[in-house]
């Protein structure tokens, strides 16, 4: 059988959904036991060429593709590059990130539907804040914070296999609770301004989602002006620093009493938001698409 390596290799190259990843593993289950069709009526009676025949439609050649060829040892991948900086697969595997997540959504915080599983997501800025005026994106390509989120105990091997809210529960509960409690403060950043995207990951992906995003897309709240994804906080907030989020959004419960220097908050952002600006442009070439028309200049 295919590796999993090989298989993140063809579904990057490929850009398969899920359902269409699911074609493939049947495909190579059929070809690597050698049946016709036992487990899978769509391959009954069929030859190996002409159930490969059936998956056709799914695989949209790109330059250098692996493809898998049968061998005495199974399946390999002929064209396969190992990972490395320089390789086709590390260049591609973050972009394809970025369009999958662009696939879906964007929503709201009200029409977000209700959802399980793990994953990454995406916050975008709607609003009239004029700090935030040149990142402004109504078709939601330019995110100003992205997260992550997954069950307690997976990065130790230890999160058992029942479906939870986490990535819904983040959203709703934690920064939706946020904003909220910022916007008492200061109307202009009710949720009502922004929109939300999120892609539902295997575990293993979700660390390389997150990273990917943050790196391409260089969100303000991310790489600028950072805390707004603070979970903990000490007891005795008065000897705690301030945050630069909740510096510039003052307002959040439980938010440090020590304060910050706004200038150098506000000095920082603005340099953000021209990093940010730049990485959208690079990402718009490199994803081959028309910058998001609905941004400011």
């Amino acid at each position: 059988m295919a590796s999993a390596q090989g298989l993140a290799a063809l579904a990057v190259y490929h850009r398969l959904m899920p359902n269409e990843m699911d074609e493939l593993l049947d495909f190579l289950a059929f070809i690597g036991t050698d049946r016709r069709g036992d487990d899978d009526p769509k391959f009954e009676g069929c030859s190996v060429e002409e159930a490969a025949e059936y998956l056709v439609p799914l695989l949209k050649p790109k330059k250098e593709c692996p493809v898998p060829v049968k061998t005495e040892a199974g399946i390999a991948l002929q064209g396969f590059y190992p990972l490395g900086k320089d390789s086709p697969l590390e260049q591609e595997l973050p972009l394809n990130f970025v369009r999958q997540l662009r696939d879906r959504g964007p929503f709201s915080f009200d029409t977000l539907p209700e959802f399980e599983g793990d994953g990454v997501y995406a916050l975008y800025w709607q609003g009239d804040d004029p700090r935030y005026e040149n990142i402004k994106s109504t078709a939601s390509t330019i995110p100003i914070y992205v997260g992550k989120s997954s069950r307690p105990g997976r990065s130790t091997g230890e999160s058992d296999d029942d479906p939870e809210q986490c990535l819904y529960d983040r959203l709703t509960k934690e920064h939706l609770e946020s904003i909220k409690q910022v916007a008492n403060k200061d109307p202009k950043m009710g949720p009502e301004n922004f929109t939300i995207r999120f892609l539902i990951l295997q575990g293993i992906w979700v660390d390389a989602a997150e990273e990917s995003l943050i790196r391409l897309h260089r969100p303000v709240w991310n790489c600028a002006v950072r805390g707004f994804g603070a979970r903990s906080y000490s007891k005795d907030q008065r000897s705690v620093t301030a945050s630069a989020w909740d510096t510039l959004h003052p307002g959040r419960e439980g938010a440090g009493k020590k304060p910050r220097s706004l200038e150098e908050v506000v000095e920082g952002l603005e340099k953000g938001i021209i990093k940010c600006r730049q990485a959208d442009e690079d990402l718009e070439q490199a994803l081959g698409v028309s910058p998001d028309p609905t941004r400011s200049s």
